[in-house]
């Protein structure tokens, strides 16, 4: 039976950078995926785009292409990466720059495009598409700012096929995280799309990468303290059978952990309904997953199981709501809980006496219940808290103000208090996150290839 081995080299923008190296550099390989892409990247590479027409994808992927290029070419490892953002031809085009000024120019760049919806939003409204939030079911109407971005998650078929085109490397747009190991899976395996339960075994193997080093051991809360040699992580790697088999392991050598406890906090990692986890090619059913420890970090997975897909894309939209502002200070012991408290209601009575409004608040004790809200486990007299209030304004005069007023609290306010901050913070421009689902009839993925030959 054919397998092949693929490695998860990044988790998300700010991952790891030596991954990727390590990675080719620990073994044989068939292909390397790169996991760039969350909501709040697509927000960055947003107000990038806004400053700069030619950027809006994820720069620092191109440099480390550069590097690695020598060992792609030398081990035949072909590289899948969603670093596309929302520029996804601009990224093609400055990798098949990088290529030939590496003495590469036959190298083959795939490009998958079309999930920008900006350019189609008006005629979407004319066909009655509203675009509605999928949570709230708020119509698109009710955005109370302008629309900066708006992506379809598109699957794994266009990444197919550009490999069926003799793509060395893939870079995509917006596509769901586990169509970046799916596609390669569906282009050697020739899977069709109504074989349902091979897609969604797929589509867990991708889930499984997406995140790299988590699946490795990295991040690991049921036993963290006995991962070996975290300092050199070992990046996930999924063996997949042409039956959708899966063997996930880590190069020898190199450090980690790969146990079912492991794979299993991925596993759950962004699940909802474990019967029904949707991405664009099959809805994944999981209740079934069984998981073997073979020893020498190496786990069988199995038990997967695929129903049709939707006939529906996830679409992400991200809208201007607003500046934010967050400020703080830090309080210490004896009573600085106490004191936390106090000094928020203060802020806020001062606030209200100086007429200033905001749209909405929240305070954050750090240090007490910050992070778990009541349910935290609650040190009744720490040594320090810091609380911090995060205020959403209509316009930044407004919320510079509130910073402004945060400092006089050092000398006005509770005692103990000081800021945490070199200097005041500055307000920013809140990117809010849409959520909606768009027909599949009226969005077309785009494939491309890019280089190659002259």
């Amino acid at each position: 039976m054919k397998t092949i081995r693929i490695g998860g080299a990044l988790g998300f923008w700010g991952d790891r950078t030596d991954a990727l190296m390590d990675l080719l550099r620990g073994g044989p390989l068939d292909y390397i995926i790169m996991d760039y892409l969350a909501e709040i990247t697509m927000s960055i590479l947003q107000k990038q785009r806004q400053k700069n027409p030619g950027m809006g994808y994820a720069h620092d992927f191109v440099p480390l292409v550069r590097e690695s290029l020598p060992l792609l070419r030398k081990n035949r490892v072909r590289l899948i990466a969603d670093a596309g953002g929302l520029n996804p031809l601009g990224c093609a085009e400055a990798l098949v720059n990088v290529a030939r000024d590496a003495g590469c120019p036959g190298m083959k760049i795939g490009v998958v495009y079309g999930d920008d919806l900006m350019p189609h939003l008006e005629s979407f409204a004319g066909m009655g598409i509203d675009l509605r939030h999928f949570e709230t079911g708020a119509s698109r109407k009710e955005i109370p700012g302008p629309i900066l971005s708006a992506n379809a998650y598109f699957g794994a078929f266009p990444i197919a096929e550009a490999l069926d085109r003799g793509a060395d490397i893939v870079v995509t747009g917006r596509v769901n995280d586990a169509a970046l190991v799916l596609g390669p899976m569906i282009h050697e395996f020739g899977w069709r799309p109504e074989q349902y339960d091979l897609l969604a075994r797929g589509t867990m193997t991708g889930h499984l990468l997406e995140c790299g080093g988590q699946a490795s051991g990295g991040n690991f809360n049921g036993g963290w303290q006995g991962v070996p040699d975290l300092a050199n992580l070992g990046f996930p790697i999924g063996e997949v059978g042409e039956d959708g088999s899966l063997v996930m392991t880590i190069h020898p050598g190199q450090g980690g952990l790969m146990t079912p406890a492991v794979l299993k906090e991925q596993l759950l990692y962004e699940i909802g309904d474990p019967a029904a986890y949707i991405v664009a090619d099959v809805v994944s059913d999981i209740t079934q997953l069984e998981m073997e420890d073979l020893g020498n970090n190496r786990v069988r997975v199995r038990g997967v199981r695929g129903h049709p897909p939707t006939a529906t894309y996830k679409v992400s939209m991200s809208y201007e709501g607003g500046y934010q502002i967050s400020v703080g200070l830090v309080y210490t012991w004896p009573d600085c809980v106490a004191k936390a408290k106090a000094g928020a209601d203060l802020v806020l009575k001062r606030l209200e006496k100086l007429g200033i409004r905001y749209r909405d608040h929240l305070v954050s004790i750090l240090g007490y219940d910050g992070v778990h809200g009541t349910m935290s486990f609650k040190v009744e007299d720490p040594d320090e808290v810091y609380m911090r209030i995060a205020f959403l304004t209509d316009d930044s005069q407004t919320a510079d103000r509130i910073s402004r007023e945060i400092v006089t609290h050092v000398l006005c306010g509770i005692p103990a208090a000081c800021p945490l901050e070199a200097g005041r913070p500055s307000p920013h421009k809140q990117v809010a996150y849409w959520p909606s689902l768009i027909p599949k009839s009226v969005v077309s993925p785009c494939v491309d290839i890019k280089g190659g030959p002259a």
